[in-house]
């Protein structure tokens, strides 16, 4: 069972490494309650299930799913699989340590600047799920094909160009 430490983020969507594999049911476990918490399976892409006047659509409207922790064990999944992030309410987050396990879903790739060492992201790029995490926390979160990755040893320079355009708009 894959476990991710994730106190090194106070709000919003926690990216776990974890790769939830389409149509399977992955289990979520936390060592605490937290009131108001969600976890989402996938990505955030735009949201189609607005337009009227589509009669025929090339791709799901949404793209991922999301689910309350109504408790301290729940299980998730989707149809088209995706990234598992825990994400944190805005107020009463707790200033501890939340553990969460896994089971059921694939370790992927995951590079934060600041956080993820070189010599962590050299092995982490092998690891087996189609999609891989690069972020600078407080801007830039990319959801990348891993194969797209396998060759690149260090994303630092990727990164640097995504966050200079953010900066800049």
């Amino acid at each position: 069972s894959p476990s991710q430490p994730s106190n090194w983020y106070s709000l919003g969507p926690v990216p776990l490494g974890l790769y939830a594999p389409p149509g399977e049911v992955v289990t979520v476990r936390l060592s605490t309650d937290v009131p108001g918490a969600s976890v989402r399976v996938g990505e955030l892409h735009d949201e189609l299930d607005g337009l009227d006047d589509v009669t025929t659509w090339e791709r799901a409207p949404l793209t991922y799913r999301t689910f309350a922790v109504t408790a301290r064990e729940l299980e998730v999944g989707s149809p088209l699989g995706g990234t598992l992030y825990l994400d944190l309410p805005e107020s009463d987050v707790t200033a501890g340590v939340i553990d969460v396990e896994v089971s059921g879903a694939v370790r992927q790739p995951l590079w934060v600047s600041g956080r993820t060492t070189p010599a962590e992201w050299l092995t982490a790029r092998t690891l087996p799920a189609p999609q891989a995490i690069l972020e600078l926390p407080g801007k830039v979160r990319l959801s990348v094909r891993t194969s797209s990755l396998r060759a690149e040893d260090d994303p630092a320079a990727i990164m640097t160009y995504w966050g200079g355009f953010y900066d800049s708009h």
